[in-house]
């Protein structure tokens, strides 16, 4: 399975421009787990800005003057999590060299470790400066 185009959004932050990244796949939405397996690398390691880069370079359609931080597995700067809504992947791992979300290394589609709670979501904040 595959990340079908750029299916995906950030939502349940402050702004329309910081929150969780959910992805749609089969017609429903679902969050990405952070969580990395037993003895594994964390995706929030060296290669989290990397992925976190180029969802808000998806999400603003430029390759240039745009910024990204992921933001920690416990931010308090989302509302309570919404009800219904399941990790749908885990271990999104995104290179330098990748230019659509389906490039990415990450887990199968419905594989999500069982230790995934909303705490985990992975989260990005994305900024746009036309002037830099």
């Amino acid at each position: 399975m595959r990340i079908v185009g750029n299916s995906f959004v950030i939502g349940g932050g402050i702004n329309y421009t910081t929150g969780r990244v959910e992805v749609c796949h089969a017609g429903a939405w679902g969050a990405i787990c952070g969580q990395a397996g037993a003895g594994e690398p964390s995706p929030y390691g060296d290669d989290s800005d990397a992925t976190a880069l180029l969802v808000c370079r998806l999400y603003y359609g430029r390759q240039d003057q745009v910024n990204a931080v992921v933001l920690p597995p416990d931010s308090t700067s989302f509302p309570p999590w919404p009800e219904g809504l399941q990790f749908v992947l885990s271990d999104l791992v995104c290179g330098e060299n990748d230019q659509t979300l389906s490039d990415c290394d990450r887990s199968d589609w419905g594989q999500v470790p069982s230790e995934c709670s909303p705490e985990n979501a992975f989260a990005v904040r994305c900024t746009y400066n036309p002037w830099s």
